[in-house]
């Protein structure tokens, strides 16, 4: 019976394919991660409590009516769909009223986390998911007589006036600041100047989404 004996360089070879065959397998499992997550988490010290690369959408700014599932990972019952009232605000378990219009879901991921870190949590992981995004209206608050989303409908453009307007016109106690919210970006506007504007070229037409807020005057 004869053995049969490698030689040296035959052995290297051998092993320097097994090797390559490691790596290969090792590059397939990667490309097998899930892709485009949507929601964000903040908190936590284990490597899945890193924020994820939010998609271009996940970025988008939170409006009032929109629906947000929030889960601080690892505690029963903390899991639950909060609606954004037409203020900008929700009610959220142990803070009560938060602030959130204006917000990607990352920035109210890291608010809340540092809000819950203050006198409840040690080390929480807050996940952010926006449901449903409303996007066919704009917001009107402040001292007019029905504040609330304004419905955008038809091919007709809606200028700030016209949305006051809907909303009941201003109360006795408005002022003459209006600050109106565009794409994430406040300003202070004059109300006369705009209401006696003449120019169509010169209002300021509204998109779906936007805030107007009236305030209040001081006596």
């Amino acid at each position: 019976m004869k053995l049969c004996v490698w030689s040296a360089p035959w052995l290297a070879a051998i092993g320097m394919c097994c090797l390559l065959f490691q790596n290969s397998l090792a590059a397939e499992a990667k490309t097998d991660a899930p892709k485009g997550a949507t929601s964000e988490v903040a908190g936590g010290n284990s490597p899945s409590a890193t924020p994820l690369q939010p998609r271009r959408e996940a970025e988008r700014k939170i409006s009032p009516t929109d629906t947000l599932y929030i889960t601080i990972v690892g505690e029963t019952g903390l899991q639950t769909d909060f609606k954004v009232s037409a203020s900008g605000t929700i009610q959220f378990p142990f803070l009560e009223v938060v602030e959130v219009s204006g917000l990607t879901p990352s920035e109210l991921s890291l608010k809340l986390r540092e809000l819950l870190m203050k006198d409840y949590f040690v080390d929480p992981q807050v996940l952010v998911t926006v449901k449903d995004y409303r996007t066919d209206f704009v917001t009107v608050i402040g001292q007019v007589q029905r504040p609330g989303p304004i419905m955008l409908t038809g091919e007709r453009k809606y200028d700030i006036v016209d949305c006051i307007a809907l909303a009941g016109g201003t109360t006795r106690l408005a002022s003459n600041t209006i600050e109106y919210t565009h794409r994430g970006e406040t300003r202070k506007l004059s109300y006369d100047k705009i209401k006696n504007e003449k120019d169509p070229a010169k209002r300021i037409y509204v998109e779906a989404g936007d805030i107007i807020e009236v305030k209040e005057t001081w006596m």
